[in-house]
C-alpha cells in the first residue's frame, strides 16, 4: 500500500504527499533518516507554496525544533511559518497562534512580548488547545501582561488537562507532563484551589514518569523539569509522613 501512496505522491498527487509526509513524521523528528527528512522538507514545501496551512505549521514546528540531520534550528523562519499557518486559516488554526504565542513569550525571534504572547494563547485557549491553556495558566500565575491571579492560573492548567492531547509524538508526554507539574504543584500549596496531598502527589508521580519517558526518547527539555518536579514530591511525601505518624 505504502509504494503505491509513494507512487502517487512523486507523480504529484497531493493527498499521497501528505500521507508520505504523516509516515515520516510520525517517526519522531530525532529518528527520521536524512532521506526521509528531504522527502518530507521537498512535499511540506510544495504544499506550503499552494498555502497549505497544515504544511505552513508543519514547517514552522520543524524550524522551531530543528529537523534531522538536514534542517538547523531557526526561530525567525520558524515564526514566518506561523505567522502564515495562523493567517491562512483566519486565525482558527489553534498550534499556528499557541506556536506563535510561544516566539513573543520567549523573544524566540526578537524581544518578549506578553501582550502579543496573552493575545495568541487566548485566541487558541478559545479553540480548545491544551498547550495555550496550561500557557495562560503560568502568565496569571506569574503575572505576565496580567495581574497575578491563582484561581485564574488554576482554572487554566485544570482545563487543559481535560482537552485532547497534542498528536505530536515527540512532544505529547513533555505536554501532559508539564500541565501534571502545575497541577500537583497547585494542589501541595493550595494555589487556586484547596491543599490535597494525594491529588498533589498523584499529578506529581504522573509528572516524573513522563518526563523520564521524555528524556529516553532525547527530550532534553524536560532535563531541567525533572528536578523541580522530584522536589515538589519529596515535600509532598514529606507532609503527608507528618500527616500519618
Amino acid at each position: 500500500m505504502f509504494d503505491v501512496v509513494k507512487y502517487l505522491a512523486e507523480s504529484g498527487v497531493e493527498d499521497a504527499m501528505k500521507d508520505v509526509i504523516h509516515e515520516i513524521l510520525t517517526l519522531g523528528r530525532n529518528e527520521v533518516p536524512t532521506e526521509q527528512a528531504e522527502v518530507a522538507l521537498c512535499y511540506l514545501s510544495v504544499l506550503a507554496d499552494k498555502n497549505d496551512h497544515n504544511a505552513l505549521l508543519s514547517l514552522g514546528a520543524l524550524h522551531y525544533t530543528g529537523f534531522s540531520d538536514v534542517l538547523p534550528q531557526d526561530y525567525s523562519k520558524a515564526m514566518n511559518y506561523y505567522i502564515k499557518a495562523a493567517e491562512s486559516s483566519e486565525l482558527k488554526d489553534s498550534w499556528a497562534l499557541n506556536n506563535l504565542g510561544y516566539c513573543y513569550f520567549y523573544g524566540r525571534a526578537g524581544e518578549v512580548d506578553y501582550k502579543k504572547a496573552y493575545s495568541c494563547f487566548a485566541h487558541s485557549a478559545m479553540c480548545g488547545n491544551p498547550n495555550a491553556m496550561y500557557k495562560l495558566g503560568d502568565m496569571y500565575y506569574y503575572g505576565n501582561s496580567v495581574e497575578k491571579d491563582q484561581d485564574c492560573s488554576f482554572y487554566w492548567y485544570a482545563l487543559a488537562k481535560a482537552q485532547k492531547s497534542d498528536s505530536d509524538p515527540d512532544y505529547q508526554g513533555f505536554l501532559a507532563a508539564s500541565i501534571a507539574l502545575r497541577l500537583g504543584r497547585a494542589f501541595l500549596y493550595g494555589e487556586g484551589t484547596e491543599v490535597n496531598l494525594i491529588a498533589a502527589l498523584l499529578e506529581l508521580r504522573t509528572a516524573e514518569v513522563l518526563f523520564y519517558k521524555q528524556l529516553l526518547i532525547g527530550d532534553e527539555n524536560s532535563r531541567g523539569q525533572l528536578p523541580k518536579t522530584q522536589k515538589l514530591i519529596k515535600h509532598a511525601t514529606t507532609m503527608l509522613d507528618e500527616e500519618i505518624i
